[in-house]
């Protein structure tokens, strides 16, 4: 889209830097989140290391556990529905993060 209009607003040193540090956090830039924040968008936030590092283990353990179930399925057994259930738990804790 192209954005030719400006819109300036005055604010005090402490609201500028609390504007800046939450637009950083949501990977923004200051522009950008304050357009989406007046607008009523959703804004997400940008993942640590340490939680992309955790994300992407779980996406692994949710691989793995669809790979046991996968070859379980064949058999009826208890085992088979916890691992498939375990891997649907995973899934679910994956779309939170998304």
């Amino acid at each position: 889209m192209n954005k030719k209009e400006v819109l300036r607003f005055r604010c005090s040193p402490l609201e500028k830097a609390i504007i800046e540090k939450k637009a950083a956090d949501s990977g923004l830039s200051a522009s950008a989140f304050c357009r989406a924040s007046a607008l009523g968008q959703k804004m997400g936030y940008k993942l640590t290391d340490e939680e992309l590092e955790i994300y992407r283990m779980l996406t692994t353990y949710h691989n793995n556990f669809t790979s046991i179930s996968n070859l379980l399925k064949d058999r009826d057994s208890r085992f088979a529905a916890e691992v498939k259930t375990a891997a649907a738990e995973i899934k679910e804790h994956l779309k939170k993060l998304q």
